[in-house]
C-alpha cells in the first residue's frame, strides 16, 4: 500500500462510516418502521378517516356524502393552515366548491347524470398511498 492510499484510506474512513450508518437507519426506516407504529392510535385513525374522505368529496359517493365530506375536509383544512402558516387555506377553496357540487347533485337531472362513479383510495382501514 502506497502513501497515497494509505492517507486516502484514513481520510475516507470516517465517510465509509457515516454512509453505511445512514444506509442502515434509511433501511430501517423503509422496510420494518410503519406509520402506525410511531404516531398515537387517535391521530393515525384520524389520518386515516381524513386520508378516505377525499375520494368522497371529490364525488365518488352520493351527494349527502360529497357535502358531508367536503365540510370535514375544509374544517381539518382550516386547522391545518395554522400549522403551514396559512399555506393549506388555499384548498378551503376547492373544499367549497365540491361542498357546491355535492348540493348541485341534488338536482335530479345532475345526481342522474353525475360523471363519477364510486371510488376509494386504496384500502379503508390504512393510509392507501400514504
Amino acid at each position: 500500500m502506497t502513501v497515497v492510499e494509505s492517507a486516502w484510506a484514513v481520510i475516507a474512513w470516517p465517510f465509509v462510516q457515516l454512509w453505511g450508518f445512514l444506509t442502515n437507519l434509511w433501511n430501517w426506516a423503509t422496510d420494518r418502521l410503519q406509520l402506525e407504529d410511531i404516531v398515537l392510535p387517535a391521530f393515525y385513525d384520524s389520518a386515516v378517516w381524513l386520508t378516505n374522505q377525499v375520494p368522497l368529496a371529490l364525488g365518488g359517493g352520493e351527494a349527502g356524502e360529497m357535502i358531508e365530506a367536503s365540510f370535514v375536509l375544509g374544517i381539518a383544512t382550516f386547522f391545518t393552515g395554522f400549522v403551514t402558516g396559512g399555506a393549506a387555506w388555499v384548498l378551503i377553496g376547492l373544499w367549497v366548491v365540491t361542498g357546491l357540487l355535492g348540493v348541485a347533485r341534488f338536482v335530479p337531472v345532475v345526481g342522474r347524470n353525475w360523471p363519477i362513479p364510486e371510488w376509494s383510495i386504496g384500502d379503508s382501514s390504512s393510509l392507501g398511498v400514504l
